[in-house]
């Protein structure tokens, strides 16, 4: 069989298919990965099939997993395997150096199994689903699964897909989605499909099978995901600090890291607001502002400046932009290493008043 893509292979699950002897789901999409077993899985199980899983770190596991496959169980006579290959196997030299030193025994032992089960699974019932967890599965092992079942690539989507991923999400939860607002999520969670099948998983709690999603459905569920880049520094902008550490521990919690956070957005912010701040005390109008800063005189960045300016004063932004300094410098010299917790203290630090002398 060729090779689908992965909103294909999703959209086919969405009505009754045959399901080959083996699916191979690989690709550098994660979620897409994951996605893709459990809409298989749960394909399966509707149609009278048994599903687990196993963990495959060497030939030991892959046996005993082929074994289990193969046996025959009165009380399960269908059933679907789920073959993950773990890391340490994924890891194995792909190289020629590699396969000289012997780096490729324990990859190239599995790979081979893998090879021979799928040959042997043409005539049976149950049905073998391999993931690896790599950018591409072996070459020889996706050769073997195009002649006798099919592979699922799971691809980066592009970005005019997002809106399809999200129609087929909601169809699979056998719910349906509005045009508007398959172009609400896809705008607003900018290529997080995660964060999409979420949004529409916590909606159709709330509908019957068969419910139309609206985008009012939506309007209140963007708050969980991660920050684009610079809305950190857009709500401290606004002064609106409560939201701005919200947003740093989103952050924080999808792996961005606190130096690029603190120097690309914290820092720029805490300059501009202070250099606003002192325009504004000499005696400079908003444009005046802009116009020393080499902005236009409409410019929105400008204004939020001048904006946090007036609304922390320059006391306040000075002793900011001061420990923000110090923290960078702590942190390269690794000084510091709750680095979450010195963020936020930052951000808290800025929303009190300074003490009275």
């Amino acid at each position: 069989m060729p090779v689908e893509p992965a909103i294909a292979f999703l959209r086919s699950l969405s009505a009754t298919r045959e399901i080959p002897a083996t699916v191979l789901i690989t690709g550098p999409n994660q979620f897409l990965r994951e996605y893709a077993l459990d809409g298989l899985a749960r394909a399966m199980r509707a149609q009278g099939f048994e599903y687990r899983s196993f963990q495959v770190s060497d030939d030991a596991d892959l046996g005993a997993m082929l074994h289990e496959l193969h046996a025959p169980d009165l009380f399960r006579p269908r059933w679907l395997a789920a073959c993950r290959v773990l890391k340490s196997v994924r890891e194995a030299p792909d190289d020629a150096e590699g396969r000289a030193a012997g780096g490729r025994g324990k990859s190239a032992g599995v790979e081979a199994s893998l090879i021979d089960a799928i040959g042997d699974l043409r005539s049976a019932q149950n049905r073998l689903a391999i993931v690896y967890e790599r950018d591409n599965a072996p070459a020889k092992l996706r050769r073997a699964v195009e002649q006798h079942g099919l592979v699922v690539n799971c691809m980066r989507p592009f970005d005019d897909h997002l809106g399809q991923y999200a129609t087929v999400f909601a169809r699979l939860l056998d719910c349906r989605l509005a045009p508007e607002a398959a172009d609400l999520l896809a705008g607003s969670f900018t290529g997080d499909l995660g964060g999409i099948a979420n949004a529409i998983a916590k909606a159709a709690l709330g509908h019957q099978a068969g419910a139309l999603l609206k985008a009012a459905d939506f309007a209140t569920d963007t708050s969980g995901r991660a920050p684009e880049l610079f809305a950190i520094s857009e709500a401290i902008g606004h002064a609106d600090l409560v939201a701005a550490l919200g947003m740093l521990e989103r952050a924080m919690a999808v792996g961005r890291d606190a130096l690029e956070i603190l120097g690309v957005e914290i820092v720029p912010t805490l300059r501009r607001m202070m250099l606003a701040a002192a325009l504004l005390r000499s005696g400079k109008s908003a444009g005046g502002v802009a116009a020393a800063l080499g902005m236009a005189p409409g410019s929105q960045l400008a204004a939020r400046a001048v904006d946090g300016a007036r609304r922390f004063g320059a006391e306040r932004l000075r002793r900011a932009y001061q420990a923000a300094c110090d923290l960078d410098a702590s942190i390269k010299a690794g000084l510091t290493s709750e680095t979450r917790e010195a963020l936020a203290g930052l951000l808290i630090d800025l929303a009190a008043e300074p003490a009275p002398r």
